[in-house]
């Protein structure tokens, strides 16, 4: 599994100043980001701007991510739709099987810690935006996790994702549990947008 970061500084070398930009979604690549970082650096060219995409996401490998992706935003008033990311949620747990678990909100605070850590930059802000704020809650639950100032932009109620509504899922999820309740493979794509230990 390799995390993709990028890095957004004014002058010759990176500074000791770091912005972190947690991006949305979930599954927003960071790279929406990428024009905010440059005015960043151009209003304060003090500040480092890292951007990290997530498991799964982006310029991250391996990309979580189906076949044919449905074409429009989710919309539970919409059967088309709905078939459609049904569809995509269960290729997806069928083909990342007992892995998918590695993909959820835990571990994306847990790379950015490491990638925070890494760093070791004398100052930390972070900007989270929609889903990224479920992945800074995380992280600042995590021991040694750093921030000077915390932004929180649009946080959003955990009820509101596809795969918490996904009938198709939550059946695969049930099965799962069924059949190997001494595991938690599956436990993540009900839950995976609330900041929860995965244990």
């Amino acid at each position: 599994m390799t995390a993709f970061v990028r890095r957004f500084y004014a002058g010759a070398v990176a500074t000791n100043k770091s912005l972190w930009m947690f991006a949305g979604g979930p599954g927003d690549t960071a790279e929406s980001f990428a024009g905010g970082a440059a005015y960043f650096n151009s209003y304060d060219p003090t500040v480092t701007v890292y951007l990290l995409d997530q498991r799964g996401v982006g310029m991250s490998t391996p990309s979580v991510n189906c076949a044919n992706p449905p074409l429009y935003d989710y919309d539970p008033n919409n059967q088309t739709t709905m078939d459609a990311y049904s569809a995509c949620n269960m290729e997806i747990a069928e083909t990342f099987g007992p892995t998918i678990k590695f993909f959820g909100t835990y571990y994306a605070a847990v790379d950015y810690l490491t990638v925070v850590n890494m760093v070791n930059a004398d100052k930390v802000a972070i900007y989270a935006l929609s889903f990224g704020t479920y992945a800074m809650n995380m992280y600042m639950q995590l021991p040694g996790a750093r921030a000077d100032v915390v932004i929180l932009d649009g946080p959003v109620p955990p009820n509101r994702w596809a795969l918490e509504r996904d009938p198709d899922v939550k059946s695969l999820v049930a099965q799962v549990k069924h059949a190997h309740a001494h595991t938690r493979a599956y436990h993540w794509m009900v839950r995976w947008t609330r900041p929860t230990c995965p244990c």
